[in-house]
């Protein structure tokens, strides 16, 4: 679809409001078109140090990143270089870096999302970070 003829912004609402979910790689495509529609995404490897919009129906496996080779956790992405800076290449200069999850991580996260998505549920987590109240879907931390 993204490289053909039938691509315009139309066609994306129309598919958009006739979708039961959306499906995300990375932080690529619409994103808000989810929240927009009220309707629930799985937004797969999404870079979490690109805070995304509050959604209560979003639900993100995170794609992993290590620090001095050491694996992130959950609050280790509110550091302030990693929650100011969106620029892999500086990044990668400050000793962070990027992993890819196997297939099987993936897979668990889908099945995960599909119980909330047909029971209808989330489970936000919580975090405060300068005083703000930040709340995410996070299904592989």
């Amino acid at each position: 679809y993204c490289h053909s003829e039938h691509n315009n912004d139309f066609n994306d609402l129309i598919i958009s409001q006739n979708c039961e979910f959306f499906l995300y790689s990375g932080q690529s495509g619409p994103i808000n078109l989810s929240l927009l529609s009220k309707k629930y995404s799985l937004n797969l490897e999404y870079p979490f140090n690109r805070k995304p919009p509050l959604n209560p129906k979003a639900f993100y496996h995170i794609r992993p990143m290590r620090y001095k080779n050491k694996k992130l956790i959950f609050d280790d992405y509110f550091n302030n270089e990693l929650f100011s800076c969106h620029d892999f290449r500086t990044l990668y200069e400050k000793n962070y870096s990027l992993e890819n999850s196997s297939s099987d991580e993936m897979i668990s996260s889908f099945k995960k999302f599909l119980y909330y998505y047909e029971n209808n549920k989330n489970f936000l987590k919580k975090y405060n970070y300068n005083d703000i109240d930040f709340y995410y879907n996070i299904l592989n931390l």
